[in-house]
């Protein structure tokens, strides 16, 4: 919005709105409150409580962060490292009501031409919506260093939806196993 009108407001981009879903969906309220970087999604579902993250590529990129390996459990693939969204969208009823993964995305032309756990989305499962999962992303960007704006974007993975994405979205995913309700009731609004 800042692009387009000029006024900085507050926004989400996709690691921020992923942490701070499961800060809010565990009630640590901290777990959100993190300064400089964000760390990759990896070392927010494997650490455990706060600690501090520093970039391999740049030691003076650090960040303090709060790790959910104590919430989460990793959804391992049926094979190599990654999932394709129709595997997410078939083990359904292995997660948990918040699934977060690291979403890599190919690019092409080259059979190994991906982006490599480029993007985090949040999966969300609906009491009495079991042929379904709500694909929730801070999806808007438009070039490098710049953002569009776009809200926040729902999408409703079916069946359908799920073949048809075929290999163009990889994912590596953690799931929260259990949720209190009364803590973190679940509402999509459009």
């Amino acid at each position: 919005a800042s692009q387009r009108d000029g006024v900085e407001r507050p926004s989400l981009h996709c690691t921020s709105w992923t942490n701070l879903l499961l800060g809010v969906a565990l009630g640590v309220d901290a777990a959100w409150r993190h300064s400089g970087n964000i760390p990759p999604l990896e070392w927010i579902c494997t650490e455990r409580g706060e600690g501090v993250w520093t970039n391999p590529h740049n030691a003076s990129d650090k960040a303090r962060a709060y790790g959910y390996g104590d919430h989460v459990r990793s959804v391992t693939p049926r094979r190599g490292r990654t999932m394709t969204l129709r595997e997410l969208w078939e083990r359904r009823d292995e997660l948990g009501t918040i699934t977060v993964a690291a979403q890599s995305t190919y690019r092409g032309p080259g059979p190994n031409d991906y982006r490599w756990e480029h993007h985090t989305v949040a999966f969300v499962r609906v009491a009495g919506r079991d042929d379904r999962l709500y694909r929730v992303a801070a999806d808007g960007s438009a070039s490098a260093g710049l953002y569009s704006g776009t809200p926040m974007d729902v999408e409703v993975v079916d069946g359908d939806i799920a073949t048809s994405t075929g290999r163009t979205r990889l994912y590596r995913a953690w799931t929260l196993p259990r949720l209190n309700p009364s803590r973190c009731p679940i509402t999509l609004e459009r």
